[in-house]
């Protein structure tokens, strides 16, 4: 038995904005049999299929409990898991579909590190109008985009676990010998502090002069 109602359901995605049951199976990877009916109570989701409505309304500000749905403006979801940094860009790619000028901005990341899969999500969202900027170890000549996007940090003041800041979110890698996981924040004046700081490293930053990356996103210069 589901622990949301029928109406649970639809009172989310009316709450999500100007979306039909299609663009929530677009989004979600739920299917849209799934989703119509569900909605209309001809059947009850499993586990699974809940997991991925509330992960997608999640990254919507939206909440879902038993007896309603709230928008939260302030909230920090707890990601888990190997595949945590690419539910990070899942989020990223949900605020672009809703801001198409949205910046992201990463410090302290190590684009060598970088497996294929993530890279190609990368490239995805940049091809949809992402725009990014960074800040990495002095001395990284490892840069898949345009030059311009990059400055140095000391290498002593470099951390190395990465930190992105979008939209009304910051993000924290929070890596251990056995575990990989992301902290999200949501909440608009910290995540405006942090562009903030930001802003203010970036202003006295040393510029990157060169890249010596094999592979380089479709859209660098």
């Amino acid at each position: 038995m589901s622990v949301y109602s029928p109406e649970i359901f639809t009172a989310a995605r009316a709450l999500c904005g100007k979306i039909n049951q299609a663009d929530l199976a677009k989004g979600s990877g739920v299917s849209f049999q799934a989703i119509k009916f569900m909605e209309s109570g001809a059947s009850v989701p499993d586990r699974d299929t809940v997991a991925k409505l509330e992960a997608f309304y999640r990254r919507h500000n939206i909440f879902l409990e038993s007896n309603g749905v709230y928008k939260k403006d302030t909230y920090i979801d707890y990601i888990e898991g190997s595949q945590s940094v690419y539910k990070v860009f899942d989020y990223v790619e949900s605020d672009l579909a809703a801001n198409d000028s949205i910046e992201l901005l990463i410090m302290f990341a190590d684009e060598s590190l970088c497996p294929k899969e993530l890279i190609d999500r990368v490239q995805e969202l940049r091809l949809k109008g992402l725009k990014m900027r960074h800040l990495i170890k002095d001395g990284d000549t490892h840069m898949m985009a345009g030059l311009d996007e990059y400055r140095y940090l000391p290498e002593e003041g470099f951390i190395g676990d990465v930190i992105y800041i979008f939209g009304d979110k910051v993000v924290q890698s929070a890596y251990s010998e056995d575990k990989m996981a992301h902290v999200l924040t949501h909440n608009k004046r910290m995540a405006d502090a942090q562009r903030q700081i930001f802003k203010l490293l970036w202003d006295n930053a040393k510029p990157v002069k060169q890249s010596t990356s094999p592979v380089r996103f479709s859209d660098a210069v």
